[in-house]
């Protein structure tokens, strides 16, 4: 239910300011410039109240997001405070379960000084902020916009989503050396959203898609997926799907048939019977889970106790989207490039950040680290 509810997160930190003097104040305007899309509003000049600090904006309100924006502030804060006097301080600013709240407290954050916002969390925060138009200060959503489009030259994207995993593993799996592939996926959204991205980048690659079925856990069901993964000799196989699904269908694969899955299968415990049954599985994660000796990773503090698995990954995305909005304040081309912990991330032309993952496969019981994705 955990990992549900993280990835649902996924579809839809705190020194406090104060005030300047009034002969310190500033204004920000925004300057036009030839690329701005035609219709996309321009904002207001504002005038700056408050001191220079970074901004972080979350659902620390909301009644169904709290825990895991405060397990994003948590990770958020701990970077921070490794990175010390060196950076600017972090003010928080909080929002509820109405996305009309966002774009009050992003203007409220740049009147109050903010010279990067980091922030919404939510896709309905990011798409309601998106919406307003330009914006007037660099922002790094931690979630992408409905429809995916970036409009806004100042906003940014950091996110944790299925669809880019699952576009990796695709690359992972064209290493194969097999030309086709078939797709077996929960029946869920997120099952679906893995499987077509899946397979758009396979086809991308000029593999064949030779079939793509739903999961079937009844004794009908499995038997079918049985006979469809067996005598496969020049296919590979996605399973767009979760630890137990995959635990479940992977004992009746053949032997012979190379499998793949996203970050989703990985069970997040060390037990030995249930990492026998995924045996075989190649997947891909971040290095936050899977490398926690890793140089880019051991720096940072870890939760005692865990929150789980998911919430691990949203404390990880906190660690990241401020190592992010540092290297975004001394530069904003396509290129920044930062080892995170979520992994080896890339800012892109389209203004996403791209998060190569370290892959990993069960094997005789344990998790194997192979090595980090190719770009």
């Amino acid at each position: 239910m955990q990992r549900c509810l993280a990835f649902l997160l996924l579809l839809f930190l705190a020194a406090p300011g104060f005030s300047m003097d009034p002969q310190e104040a500033a204004t920000v305007t925004p300057a036009p410039y030839p690329e701005h899309p035609e219709g996309l509003p321009l904002p207001p000049v504002i005038q700056v109240k408050g001191p220079p600090h970074i901004g972080l904006i979350l659902p620390l309100k909301s009644t169904a997001f709290a825990r895991a924006a405060d397990m994003t502030r948590q990770g958020f804060l701990a970077a921070a405070r490794i990175q010390g006097p060196k950076t600017l301080p972090v003010k928080i600013y909080e929002t509820g379960d109405d996305v009309g709240e966002v774009f009050e407290q992003y203007r409220s954050a740049v009147e109050g000084g903010a010279q990067i916002v980091v922030g919404p969390l939510t896709r309905s925060g990011v798409s309601a902020l998106a919406s307003q138009g330009e914006l007037w200060v660099p922002t790094l959503a931690l979630n992408a916009p409905e429809g995916g489009e970036i409009l806004s030259r100042n906003l940014f994207v950091l996110s944790l989503q299925a669809e880019s995993e699952a576009r990796q593993v695709a690359a992972m799996a064209a290493t194969a050396g097999r030309g086709r592939a078939i797709v077996i996926y929960a029946d869920t959204p997120l099952g679906r959203r893995m499987d077509q991205a899946f397979s758009d980048e396979w086809r991308s690659r000029g593999g064949f898609l030779e079939e793509r079925r739903p999961f079937r856990g009844d004794p009908e069901g499995i038997a079918e997926l049985q006979r469809a993964l067996s005598g496969r000799l020049d296919s590979v196989a996605f399973f767009a799907m979760d630890t137990a699904r995959a635990r479940l269908l992977k004992p009746f694969a053949d032997p012979a048939l190379p499998v793949f899955a996203t970050s989703q299968v990985n069970p997040g415990s060390s037990d030995r019977l249930v990492l026998f049954d995924l045996g075989g599985i190649r997947f891909a994660d971040m290095p936050w889970l899977l490398q926690p000796d890793h140089a880019a990773v051991m720096i940072y503090p870890r939760l005692d106790p865990s929150p789980g698995q998911e919430m691990e990954r949203l404390y990880a995305l906190g660690i990241d989207a401020f190592r992010a909005a540092e290297a975004m304040r001394k530069d904003l081309r396509p290129g920044i490039k930062v080892d995170g912990v979520t992994g080896k991330l890339t800012l892109g032309a389209d203004r996403y950040f791209s998060r190569v993952l370290t892959q990993a496969q069960f094997r005789e019981g344990e998790i194997l680290i192979e090595e980090t994705l190719a770009r």
